[in-house]
Order: C-alpha cells, then structure tokens, then sequence
C-alpha cells in the first residue's frame, strides 16, 4: 500500500497497510441516544444499550471528580528538583525525497537531550515506523486509538519496543477509553461489546513505556510532568466538566516543570478547529503562568498542528489532520511541508 502527498515533491509517505480499528462511522459519527443522552460510537444500526439496562439513563453526567485528583493532591510534597534546562535548537521536520528519517537532521548538540513529539496517531502508528527520527526521549500526548482498541494498544506496545529512543513517556487522550479505567467501567457499553479488563491493558502499557496521569518523571535531568484531562466535549474518555474540576487538575502541575505534556492545548494556542471552533482550556493557559515551563507539548486539536515559538515553546504533535489522515509525519529538517516536530534540551 502506498499512499502519495503534495508537496515540494511527491514521496512515499506509508509503507505499510493501515492497521484497521473500529469502523469509519465510529470515528467520524458518533451517535447521540434520543433516550439516554449519552454519545455512542458504535454503529447506529445497533440499539443503544440504555433500551435493555434503563439505569444507564441515570449515570451522573457530569461525572465527579476522579478520585485519583484527592489521592494524588496529598501525595504533592515540596521536593528539591534538578537545575532547569534551556531550549538549544528547535527544528521542523518533514518528508522530502527520503525514506529515512534520520537524514538530514543537524548534529545533536553537546550534552544535549533530543525530544521527538508526536501526538493523535488514532491506530496509524505503524505509519511512522520506517521514518519517525531518532532521538533520546520520544513523546507521545494522547490519542493512541480511536475509541480504545485493545488490539491497538497491543500493537502500539509492539511499536514503542521497535523504536530506539531511549525514553518513550506516553500520555493518554480522549479517545483512550479503555486507559480511564474507572470511567470505562460505567461507560465501555458506549464502546464495545463486552467490558475488557481495562486495569490489564493499561498495565502492559506501562510495561512498555513511561505512561504518565497526572504524574512527573526526571529523565536526563530534565522533569517532564504529563496529563490527558480535556474541557468535556462529546462525552469522551478523560473529560472533565466542570472548571472547578479543570482548575483541580491543572492545581496538580508543579512548579517549575520543563516539559509540560497535556493533551488538551491552552486557549487560543494552536487550539481552534477547521470551523474556527476555540477548544483549547482557559484554565490550562492560567496555569501556566504559574508552571513557567520551557517545552509545552499538547495534541487533540489536529488542524492546530506545528510550532509556536516563544516562552514556553509551543508544540502540537498531531500527526493525523482534521480528516484523521496521517499526514504530519516523517522527518527532514527545514523541510516546508507537514511534519513531526524535535527539539533538544542542554544545560
């Protein structure tokens, strides 16, 4: 299977068949039940569930606030955290005439840390296999699958274990349901047939990468704290409703940060849709004010791909557009077509 690409020059973008998820109307037509009120993402040939279990009709909407926010609140201590680094090089890269992504990118500073960013792959990971850059640390900000395949996870762990980044930190998004697993357990009836054993299948995520919710790691001295929560829209996986609850889960952010990886992008950040619809989070955009981190990497919006310079230094990794075709993929630096992105941090 090959798929073709306009640009400076026509190029091979897929080498290899796309892997099948769910249905195209699940991804694109999500149905909302006349009777129930919740959105479904299965085929609508199909009754809802609500007709033969009428207590879905009384699932609270909006959900509580997760429990894991209370627990992870009072575990936040004042800890010493090493120097903070600065950005050293940011480089846009594309696909130009090569198979190989590693040609062509500039030499790795001294004593620098390379970052490869890529966010909103929706089953279509294997695309980038052949052509995503080398790097020390890779990111990914959410939105594996289209609607919580188990067999895309599975297959993304197998992907992560092909690439030779040293560090590959994972974050879920909004299309990850089965990753939010005590959500998942009142609302998998909206995504598959049978419930599956969410706990298991994020455990072996874990087992492959640094999967981070609402949490922090320190990888070559530099912290990066990651977080999949999005203002609520379409009822999805990791939404929150409320902006008491928004402002909670932003509240759990350390200070001083220097990659900060969200799915959702802050307000009026590379955060509008093809429509001109704003859905970035105000109260993330609040937040960082007081974060002050160097690198803010986020996905979600896929028509809000690319980079905005400044402080912090903005990145939306999308590599699906706004058709969740994968066409911002594959590295060449300078190139000027669509791209993932790199950077590298150095003291």
């Amino acid at each position: 299977y090959q798929r073709r690409v306009r640009g400076p020059s026509c190029l091979l973008l897929k080498m290899e068949k796309e892997p099948k998820d769910e249905p195209k109307e699940i991804l694109r037509c999500p149905w909302k039940c006349p009777s129930c009120g919740w959105f479904l993402y299965k085929p609508k040939t199909e009754p809802c569930p609500c007709q033969a279990n009428p207590n879905l009709k009384n699932l609270e909407k909006p959900p509580k606030l997760p429990s894991s926010f209370t627990e992870k609140k009072k575990q936040q201590v004042n800890q010493s955290h090493p120097q903070k680094r600065k950005v050293v090089g940011v480089y846009n890269v594309g696909t130009i005439n090569q198979k190989d992504g590693n040609k062509g990118l500039p030499e790795k500073p001294h004593d620098a840390t390379r970052f490869v960013v890529i966010s909103d792959t929706h089953s279509l990971h294997g695309s980038l296999l052949k052509i995503i850059p080398n790097g020390d640390v890779l990111i990914h900000a959410g939105d594996i699958t289209i609607s919580g395949s188990q067999k895309t996870l599975q297959d993304f762990c197998l992907f992560l274990d092909a690439l030779p980044h040293k560090h590959k930190i994972v974050i879920a998004g909004n299309h990850d349901a089965i990753l939010a697993t005590d959500w998942y357990s009142e609302h998998y009836w909206r995504f598959h047939e049978e419930k599956l054993d969410a706990v298991s299948i994020k455990s072996l995520l874990k087992n492959h990468c640094i999967y981070l919710e609402d949490e922090e790691v320190v990888v070559d001295n530099i912290r990066v704290y990651g977080s999949p929560w999005i203002p609520a829209r379409h009822d999805w996986a990791f939404c929150l409703y409320d902006e008491n609850h928004l402002k909670f889960a932003w509240d759990l952010i350390p200070d001083g940060i220097d990659i900060l990886v969200t799915h959702t992008p802050p307000q009026g950040i590379r955060s509008s849709t093809p429509s001109g619809v704003e859905v970035g989070c105000p109260f993330l955009k609040q937040a960082l004010k007081r974060v002050k981190p160097i690198v803010h990497v986020f996905g979600h919006v896929h028509s809000g791909y690319g980079v905005q310079k400044g402080t912090p230094l903005f990145v939306n990794g999308c590599v699906c557009n706004a058709k969740y075709k994968p066409v911002n993929i594959g590295p060449r630096v300078n190139s000027r077509i669509k791209c993932s992105h790199e950077f590298n941090l150095s003291g």
